[in-house]
């Protein structure tokens, strides 16, 4: 029988690497206690480095991020002992995330996407789009559809002002219509002038309630899911048939192979503030999914394609351009939310089984489904990649919690925040009695994380990785 005193005294090899080339040890095997944790190892890497103040480190062993203690790993891995040199590479932990600001919305929040430069854009249930600074400070407010809006996206910068002042964007709800925006704000000369603005145009088409949008950002194309089962794709090109309408900096690019609609009778354009809106015929229809579209999202990696998922459980991969589903993934959960990550090329699905899915899209690849991350405990109606790393990966589920995740470990999340509390902890804990208010979506950008739910408050997060 072993002797519990000697396992904790146990040590191996184990050769520290980086490719953090500030932070590089010397490549020399050094003997360290098998029962030391992530903290411990980085205690071990500040004092090669002599460095002051401390750094904390996280640590990869075959490419798996180390959650226990090296002996914890070994146990998991029969085939190695402590009699091998392990590699360990380390890196620059995340920093925690912490609560920026908040502001109360007037109903829940359906969605929130971040702009770059800094805007948040919110769509809740009373049909009002609102715009927010980084102070979380409300600049902007249209009532846009007399029913809840599901869905909302920016249009694409190339729409923008070249002094920064215009922002446009669309929103659509449940009264199946989509309705595209122009918000202009002040110049740096001038910041105390309220933002104004104006309707640019409606996209009619759908038989159901707007679920879900996606702007091409390559071309002058938008996607759109529908409870009608279908997605449609529309020309985000702005109309300048209106006297009162500044001509569009994309008017006349190259839309991809994509056709035109803008002649639609003025008996047929209703009128917004005044205004005599272009109304949209869609370029054309997807089908193929049996049940409501929950998401649809363009590849990051090629406008071309398009990736969507809904209640029929399958994950599919259309070329746009030629409307045709190229690949079909089935699944075995309803899809709620999906995004696509140029630097893993996967795509990440939000489910009602409270897992989140991997998949690789790949015609070619093996496996459907890559890997499941599991650690919520109710649905995940909103997943964002990190735009700057392979491996990081943002959660909102209505267990009423944000997640971050390192991909590299898909048994708990690096790090839970309880958004309406501003606490979070490391490996999936959380602190404080659990709160049942649900979130419903997140969005990150430039180390900002945006939240919204059933409580109707956005919220915004540091979260730098």
């Amino acid at each position: 029988m072993s002797d519990p005193a000697a396992a904790t005294t146990a040590q191996v090899q184990a050769r520290f690497v980086t490719k953090q080339a500030k932070y590089a040890v010397p490549d020399v095997p050094i003997l360290v206690p098998v029962n030391l944790r992530r903290y411990g190892l980085s205690e071990i890497v500040n004092h090669l480095l002599r460095l002051s103040p401390a750094v904390p480190f996280q640590f990869l062993l075959r490419g798996e991020l180390l959650q226990g203690s090296l002996d914890d790993y070994l146990q998991a891995h029969p085939d190695l002992s402590t009699e091998d040199v392990l590699e360990v590479e380390y890196m620059e932990s995340m920093a925690p995330p912490h609560k920026v600001s908040e502001n109360t919305v007037d109903d829940w929040i359906s969605d929130v996407k971040i702009n770059a430069r800094g805007l948040v854009l919110v769509g809740s249930y009373d049909g009002y789009a609102r715009l927010y600074d980084a102070a979380c400070q409300n600049v902007y407010t249209v009532e846009a559809h007399k029913s809840s809006i599901k869905s909302v996206a920016w249009l694409k910068p190339p729409l923008w002002s070249a002094d920064g002042t215009d922002h446009m964007f669309v929103t659509g709800a449940q009264d199946c219509t989509i309705m595209g925006w122009k918000a202009t704000g002040p110049t740096t000369a001038d910041n105390d002038t309220p933002y104004k603005g104006v309707p640019l145009f409606e996209c009619r088409g759908h038989l159901g309630s707007i679920e879900t949008l996606s702007v091409n950002s390559t071309r002058p194309v938008m996607a759109s899911g529908s409870s009608d089962g279908l997605i449609k794709l529309w020309s985000t090109k702005v109309s300048g048939t209106d006297a009162n309408e500044e001509e569009s900096s994309a008017e006349g690019e190259d839309d991809g192979g994509y056709t035109e609609h803008f002649d639609v009778p003025d008996a047929k354009r209703r009128r917004v503030a005044g205004r005599r809106l272009p109304l949209k015929q869609a370029l054309g229809s997807l089908t193929g999914h049996n049940g409501c579209v929950n998401a649809v999202r363009f590849s990051a990696t090629d406008g071309r394609y398009l990736y969507s998922g809904g209640y029929d459980y399958a994950l599919r991969l259309w070329d746009a351009e030629n409307r045709v589903n190229v690949t079909t993934k089935p699944g075995d959960r309803v899809i709620l939310d999906l995004d696509h990550s140029a630097r893993a090329n996967l795509v990440a699905t939000g489910n009602t089984d409270r897992l989140i899915r991997l998949w690789d899209c790949r015609v070619d690849a093996a496996a459907i489904v890559k890997l499941t991350l599991a650690s919520h405990q109710a649905w995940v109606p909103s997943v964002r990649w990190s735009a700057t790393s392979a491996y990081m990966l943002a959660s909102a589920s209505h267990d009423g919690t944000l997640k971050l995740w390192d991909i590299r470990s898909p048994t708990a999340a690096l790090y839970t925040v309880d958004p309406s509390r501003a606490t979070e902890s490391e490996d999936g804990s959380e602190s404080g009695p659990k709160k049942k208010k649900k979130l419903l979506t997140v969005d990150w950008v430039d180390g900002v994380l945006a939240s919204g739910g059933e409580e109707g408050v956005l919220r915004l997060t540091a979260a730098k990785y």
